[in-house]
């Protein structure tokens, strides 16, 4: 596998990221579809880079199940931190605190 094909997958996965952000600050993407992109990624950063590298497949299914462990394990404080941050009013997605209007 060329080198070139792991350099622009490991771009695309940390570009992606910004976009995400974009998204749901527009109010396109909801919250649990955000968190569970942002929990979801080290799993599905591991299936890509073990096909590419052309491990086996057992070996693929671990590495895939090993990295999505910690996002299972993250994922209701992932949410609850979008949450705070949609409840924050951000003025960008069309909501306003209720302390600034006071």
């Amino acid at each position: 596998m060329s080198e070139w094909v792991i350099i622009v997958g490991i771009v695309l996965a940390v570009a992606t990221r910004p976009i995400e952000s974009r998204l749901w600050l527009a109010g396109r993407i909801s919250d649990r579809t955000l968190a569970i992109l942002i929990v979801g990624r080290p799993a599905a950063l591991c299936l890509v880079f073990g096909i590419l590298g052309g491990s086996s497949w057992p070996f693929i299914a671990l590495f895939t199940i090993l990295g999505a462990v910690p996002g299972l394990l993250m994922y209701r404080f992932v949410r609850k931190t979008i949450r705070q941050a949609a409840e924050k009013g951000n003025p960008d997605r069309g909501t306003t605190p209720t302390d600034r209007e006071a």
